[in-house]
């Protein structure tokens, strides 16, 4: 549950779909009955300590890019972010609007 802008957006996630590291789920504004798609194939490189503990990573790809009919793309969120040996973001690159403004972004797009 999220408020946007003096909105209340509760959103259910159905998944639909996973193949790979695809993953395909659909997200339902529970008061106005809105449907967004919502897919996800990212990918993960991390490097390892030489006691095979993971250190520095990085994600990158589709980390949410949904659509809608007649609106296209409501919510874009991919690219690459990198993260230090602490778990601390150290770089982030591309369109990012999840990791900008949070499950008010999901809440945009049920509206």
């Amino acid at each position: 549950m999220s408020s946007s802008s003096g909105r209340l957006c509760l959103r259910t996630t159905a998944p639909t779909a996973i193949s790979g590291r695809d993953r395909i789920e659909t997200d339902t504004n529970s008061v106005t009955g809105k449907s967004v798609v919502i897919r996800t194939d990212i990918t993960i490189v991390g490097d390892l300590t030489p006691d095979g503990e993971l250190a520095a990573y990085k994600i990158s790809g589709q980390f949410n890019v949904g659509t809608s009919p007649a609106q296209g793309i409501v919510i874009h969120d991919a690219g690459t972010v990198s993260f230090d040996a602490d778990g601390m973001m150290s770089a982030i690159h591309g369109i990012h609007d999840v990791f900008d403004n949070g499950e008010d972004a999901f809440c945009g797009a049920l509206s």
